[in-house]
């Protein structure tokens, strides 16, 4: 028998004013249910870094103009914990980093 969860969604931008050399928490653990599916949009005019664990490791380098979405419930996969964004080198200085996330619970 299938497994029925219920799915939502929470989303959010932050502005390029918001984004620094140092990591910034777009999302946290505090978000209820664990995450399926985390969409990033980047459209600064800079390239970002994103970390899963609060800024401790990077594990993604997001160009100017790009964006991906990360399927983890296509594999079996769920995440709790804390995405963060902050620029590689260059400040950005225009644009926003939207980010969007489904959550089973």
């Amino acid at each position: 028998m299938a497994r029925v969860r219920m799915l939502s969604g929470v989303g959010g931008k932050v502005g390029y004013t918001d984004i620094t050399t140092d990591y910034v928490n777009l999302f946290s653990s505090i978000v209820e249910g664990r995450v399926v599916n985390i969409a990033v949009a980047n459209s600064l005019n800079a390239e970002i870094k994103l970390s899963f664990d609060g800024g401790k490791t990077t594990y993604i380098h997001l160009p100017a103009g790009a964006s991906l979405s990360i399927d983890l419930g296509a594999n079996g996969l769920e995440w709790s914990g804390t995405l963060s964004a902050a620029a590689e080198s260059a400040l950005p200085t225009s644009g926003i980093l939207s980010v969007g996330i489904i959550r089973a619970r």
